[in-house]
């Protein structure tokens, strides 16, 4: 995945978590993975796996599809 993309897909974490008015800390420890890595998430330096993009989608009530392809909501 090229690095622009990961800084979209983080940008878009980043707001939708904004939105449910929560930290960093809170978000992680819903989708139940580590502070440190959902931070690189939404700066965009770290990859996420399929197990943790199914993880954020639930905890963030978001479709897997709009995380990673930014695509409307409907």
């Amino acid at each position: 995945m090229e690095k622009q993309q990961l800084i979209e897909i983080g940008q878009r974490l980043r707001q939708r978590r904004q939105e449910l008015g929560l930290t960093r800390e809170k978000m992680s420890e819903l989708a139940d993975i580590g502070s440190g890595y959902y931070g690189q998430l939404e700066i965009g330096t770290s990859q996420m796996s399929i197990d943790t993009l199914i993880k954020l989608s639930r905890s963030m009530h978001l479709p897997m599809e709009y995380i990673i392809f930014d695509t409307p909501i409907f």
